[in-house]
């Protein structure tokens, strides 16, 4: 019998879409408010208010991989409830927080949240629907992606000039609650389920691989390299993660079915996303302290600036997966990275005096290029895998695009903090006035300095996606139903 799919239920992935968009909103809205915490807070270093964003991409980290158990154990609409209530109170002790490390455990319970929803709406896309027309449905995913960046520098900018940032965690905390009570009255489950075990060995190897890594990256700016708090950490780390990974092909019941990478275009999708994965988040972190603390931009305006580019990505997503339904992936990725690339070397040559159209043109092209990208190659490697591996092929996919994401922005963060500690001239040879300019020039020079290593990684994809093969949908016997109970 082949695999039939049943007319998808849009309204309950309509309630699951409505809180992920709200988890998404609240990580790229605090990427407008970090300036403000830094201040407000007392925070000198940028390597530990950094941690309100890596902290989220650690935690995705060890959690994703175990969505895989969780999805297949439990109720899809289970599982939604305790992830948006788990986010709902994160989210209101962040907006309460008084002092650092307070806000840092409210950011762990919302991304232990964040870290749950991800995968299971991809999941429940794979689901509802064929292969034949999941470029789609995953555009569809890609626009609720997409868009939370796009609305959060209105939305964040708009509360800042008025209030301070704790009214961003506060109108998160309201957006959240409603998809959440909706969902105690209207969700049902989607997926089917089977008895499976955890695999608590591989859990303990992969926890302390990506904290150790995270920490170790983290810690470049205060210790260096070579220190035990930063090359012995990413050396266990590493040494952790390669026990973790020879032991998923040992074990009945992995933790995470590293097994998908016995297929070759999701293995090829995969290594590109990680590529990509640090393409796109690290000027994610850079560009609002470019606007802010070099040009003197308000933080609205700041956000507004990204907002065009943003909201053309997002609302592209679903175009480009249409189009990944009738051209396949291979000449899109192409040219969708040589628009990144071009993007990349106009963001390389920012000046005090860079126009704002040259930004908003700029970040745009980079737009038009990822939105040809994320969807139609994460859809074609997907496509490869049999229905079994859904669960552990989303799994994979996000658990390596957090943690890629994480480690790009530490490098980043490295590349940004060292370029200025060579460069900074000695305060004792200028006025105070010229050493201000001067600084500001150092901090300028080390932000296009990251735009330029960012061309070399997009070349790197581009070669990659030279690679790509359309994949060819395959039926399979119908699954098992999901119990509705």
């Amino acid at each position: 019998m082949e695999n039939e799919v049943k007319k998808p239920n849009y309204f309950l992935i309509g309630i699951m879409m409505a809180g992920t968009l709200v988890t998404f909103l609240n990580s790229s809205s605090l990427n407008i408010a970090l300036p403000l915490i830094m201040v407000d807070l007392n925070i000198e270093h940028y390597s530990t208010i950094q941690w309100l964003t890596t902290i989220n991409m650690l935690i995705s980290g060890v959690l994703i991989p175990t969505t895989a158990f969780f999805i297949t154990k439990f109720k899809s609409h289970h599982i939604y409830m305790a992830a948006m209530s788990l986010f709902t109170v994160g989210s209101l002790f962040a907006f309460i927080a008084p002092n650092f490390a307070l806000l840092l455990i409210a950011r762990i319970l919302q991304a232990a949240a964040t870290a749950i929803l991800m995968p299971l709406l991809m999941n429940v896309q794979l689901a509802s629907f064929s292969k034949e027309e999941r470029g789609k449905a995953m555009g569809m995913f890609g626009m609720i992606y997409m868009l939370a960046p796009a609305l959060s520098p209105l939305i964040a900018g708009s509360i800042m000039n008025h209030f301070d940032w704790r009214g961003v965690f506060l109108l998160i905390t309201i957006l959240a609650a409603i998809p959440l009570v909706i969902s105690f009255f209207k969700l049902e489950n989607i997926l089917p389920q089977r008895e499976t075990s955890m695999e608590y060995v591989s859990l303990v190897f992969s926890s302390i691989g990506f904290t150790a890594l995270l920490l170790g990256l983290g810690n470049v700016e205060v210790h260096g390299w070579i220190s035990f708090q930063t090359g012995g950490l990413i050396a266990i780390g590493a040494a952790s993660l390669a026990i973790f990974a020879i032991r998923q092909f040992k074990v009945e019941t992995p933790l995470l079915d590293l097994n998908v990478y016995r297929y070759s275009m999701f293995a090829l999708a995969s290594a590109i996303a990680v590529v990509n994965a640090l393409l796109i988040y690290a000027p994610m972190i850079i560009m609002p302290f470019y606007l802010q603390n070099i040009r003197g931009y308000t933080p609205l305006m700041s956000g507004l600036i990204p907002m065009p580019g943003t909201i053309l990505l997002a609302f592209a997503m679903p175009v480009t997966g249409a189009l990944y339904d009738k051209i396949g992936a291979r000449s899109m990725a192409v040219i969708g990275f040589i628009l990144v690339t071009f993007g990349n070397f106009a963001l390389s040559r920012l000046t005090m005096d860079t126009t704002t159209i040259y930004v908003v043109l700029s970040l745009m092209t980079r737009s038009v290029g990822f939105a040809l990208v994320i969807m139609p190659l994460q859809t074609n490697g997907l496509n490869q895998l049999p229905a079994r591996l859904n669960a552990a092929g989303a799994a994979v996919n996000s658990t390596v695009q957090q943690v890629a994401g994480a480690i790009g922005i530490a490098l980043f963060i490295t590349l940004k903090t060292g370029s200025i500690a060579a460069n900074l001239p000695d305060a004792t040879t200028y006025t105070t006035e010229a050493f201000e300019v001067a600084s500001r020039q150092v901090n300028l020079d080390a932000i296009n300095f990251i735009f330029l290593v960012s061309v070399g990684i997009s070349l790197v994809a581009l070669s990659l996606s030279f690679f790509i093969k359309k994949v060819v949908v395959e039926h399979e016997p119908e699954a098992e139903s999901p119990t509705k109970a």
